[in-house]
């Protein structure tokens, strides 16, 4: 859509389908009309998950408009039973059967990525024909309908002699468009979450694999109060969905933090206190190097008996006399005895 093609818009039709609707419908329009939804581009960007592929055709770069031209075989089908919903409310509320044709083959073509087929006319319907074409047909099927719509429904209401309004009848093909639009949201999304996609099947055994680590670490790693998050068991949580098992590994994971955390505090209050209890005791004198060799062992045994003995001399010196004690002592004189001679002994 250009800004030129602004002003081509049927606002008021849009304006008055707004207010028909729930406000959370209003809510889901709001977000696909201007494409920022749960599409794979945005989960990417959102890091909900690591990539932007769709769900039913895989492929990249998923965003709010290829949910509608979709190229998987169940989004086929389900787009050809949309627009035969769109058909029938159309021929139910008297719409000029030209244009119902002219909508659904444009539509159509749009959704297959064709060029749309030219229309030769310089009727009404050729006008908002090409005025629509200026809006774009995506645009079309969110809700934003060409001004030049209404005057070809009038004509042929008028010509049919009903009393119905133009106006009316464009709030109520707005608010059809936008069922459209949401049933193929819908599709895609139970696609998304149902097991029999590939991507999912993949998430399912690699969560299958992290409960399996939970569960051998076991209640020893979460707190008393956190232990009941394995009274069910393995084989049980396995078969639960996909989002349970996701919800469960998250709440296991926040546990196991917290455990961690309350076993760091218990071990620095416990340091505090054992450097508090020694913070009154005087320092223990420095230990004297001993080296080490082989004979080491004996070496400090010998060191020990010449301590002792260092230690026995010295108590012996403290009890021998001054010296000067011993100097001014008398001297005996040597006796003129001669010494006895030993007996020989008998033969």
């Amino acid at each position: 859509m250009t800004e030129n093609s602004i002003h081509l818009i049927d606002r008021e039709a849009l304006a008055s389908a707004c207010q028909a609707e729930a406000p959370g419908f209003r809510r889901w329009v709001t977000k696909h009309v201007t494409g920022v939804c749960g599409v794979g581009k945005w989960l990417e960007r959102w890091q909900w998950q690591n990539h932007s592929r769709c769900p039913r055709c895989d492929a990249a770069g998923e965003d709010h408009r290829h949910v509608y031209q979709c190229s998987a075989r169940s989004a086929r089908i389900e787009w050809q039973a949309s627009m035969n919903d769109l058909r029938t409310w159309c021929e139910h509320h008297s719409t000029d059967p030209d244009m119902l044709e002219v909508i659904i083959t444009c539509l159509m073509a749009w959704r297959n990525g064709q060029a749309l087929p030219p229309y030769f006319g310089r009727d009404h319907l050729a006008t908002a024909y090409d005025a629509q074409r200026q809006i774009g047909w995506g645009c079309f099927l969110e809700g934003s309908i060409a001004q030049s719509w209404l005057p070809v429904q009038a004509a042929y209401l008028i010509s049919q002699g009903s009393m119905k309004s133009a106006n009316t009848w464009a709030r109520g093909l707005v608010r059809q468009l936008w069922k459209v639009a949401f049933k193929m949201w819908l599709h895609r999304n139970s696609w998304q979450h149902d097991d029999a996609n590939p991507e999912n099947h993949h998430q399912h055994l690699e969560l299958d694999h992290q409960m399996e680590s939970a569960f051998c670490q076991g209640t020893a790693s979460v707190l008393k109060e956190h232990q009941h998050l394995f009274l069910m068991p393995l084989a049980d949580r396995q078969q639960l969905p996909l989002t349970d098992k996701v919800a469960w590994l998250e709440f296991v994971q926040l546990a196991q933090r917290q455990a961690r955390a309350h076993l760091g505090r218990q071990q620095e209050t416990r340091r505090r206190f054992r450097a508090w209890a020694r913070s009154g005791l005087p320092d223990p004198p420095p230990m004297p190097s001993v080296s080490v060799s082989p004979t080491g062992s004996k070496k400090r045994k010998r060191s020990r008996s010449r301590s002792v003995s260092s230690r026995s001399l010295r108590r012996q010196g403290d009890l021998r006399p001054p010296s000067s004690a011993i100097c001014d002592s008398p001297v005996p004189a040597p006796s003129n005895v001669t010494p006895r001679k030993r007996k020989r002994p008998p033969d």
